[in-house]
């Protein structure tokens, strides 16, 4: 396994954690997700961007709502789960 392929249990624990894994590991890699310390609103503007540019599905509701509590908790400004190279 490439390093920046993580499974979704590395990830840190948090409501809508394998949500977030699969929305996100189905075009890219989690590295690019894990390296980010953006807010709520800037992930939000993330998602519309990667739906607008990318060709990603939009996400209904709740599924969006969890992803987005979910990156906002942990990979925030203050990048509380930054995976740092080793």
């Amino acid at each position: 396994m490439l390093a920046e392929e993580l499974p979704w249990d590395d990830l840190p624990p948090a409501r809508g954690r394998e949500l977030t894994y699969g929305v996100c590991s189905g075009c890219h890699s989690m590295a690019i997700v894990t390296q980010q310390g953006m807010t709520r609103d800037q992930w939000d503007e993330t998602l519309n961007w990667m739906v607008e540019e990318q060709g990603m599905a939009e996400l209904s509701g709740d599924t969006r709502e969890q992803v987005l509590d979910y990156l906002a908790a942990v990979y925030s400004p203050d990048r509380p789960h930054f995976n740092q190279a080793d």
